[in-house]
């Protein structure tokens, strides 16, 4: 945190917890209003209190993620049930809606700071700057994955509804059940927008995949 003032402390901490919706006697506001009045801003007392405040916005909000490499067998064995699953192909730069624009992560080498003394509610690139490091960054280990998130604030998890004409495509894993193959194909069929569908199969010589358009 920056070193900043009792005074501003107590302003910002008072902020903070009408921001959140916290009664005045809450355990974590009254935690955070002490800390900052006996100038421990930066305390492990006043750290927790904050770590709390951000979970619990995290809880209340969601996160959906995509990918930009479909062809990635290691994709197809950890996210789609070892193959049997099957993969939707998006036109992420599409008429998304407000709360749910695709944004890229950025990959870092290093964890990302973030001041918790900056006022996010009236300084913009701040705010950006705490949405970026907390929701939009992962280690370098996953770049890739080339990932991209939609991020609803205070929306919690379930259902994405995305503009129909964003899904282009249908991918059906090696090892999809019979029974999925056909609920899948019924299903684009009913669209009123066309789109391919494709039964991957195993190339012959390559370690990769060969595509059946079967629509």
């Amino acid at each position: 945190m920056s070193n900043i003032s009792v005074a501003e402390a107590v302003q910002r901490t008072e902020a903070m917890i009408q921001r959140r919706g916290l009664s005045a006697n809450h355990p974590h506001a009254v935690t955070a209003r002490n800390a900052a009045r006996d100038g421990k801003f930066g305390s492990a007392e006043m750290y927790e209190a904050l770590r709390l405040g951000m979970q619990a916005a995290i809880d209340h909000s969601s996160v959906c993620c995509f990918n930009r490499v479909w062809d990635d067998p290691r994709m197809w064995a950890q996210y789609a049930d070892d193959h049997k699953g099957y993969c939707l192909a998006f036109e992420l730069d599409g008429d998304w809606p407000e709360d749910a624009v695709p944004m890229p992560v950025k990959y870092s080498e290093e964890r990302p700071e973030i001041d918790l003394a900056v006022d996010t509610m009236e300084d913009r690139d701040a705010a950006w700057h705490y949405v970026e490091g907390s929701i939009f960054t992962k280690s370098s280990h996953w770049r890739g994955e080339q990932e991209v998130r939609v991020f609803r604030h205070e929306t919690p998890p379930g259902l994405l509804a995305f503009p129909p004409s964003a899904l282009k495509a249908v991918y059906l894993g090696l090892q999809i059940t019979p029974e999925n193959r056909e609920r899948l194909i019924a299903a684009i069929e009913q669209r009123e927008q066309r789109i391919p569908a494709y039964q991957l199969h195993l190339h012959a010589r390559r370690y990769a995949f060969e595509l059946e358009q079967i629509n």
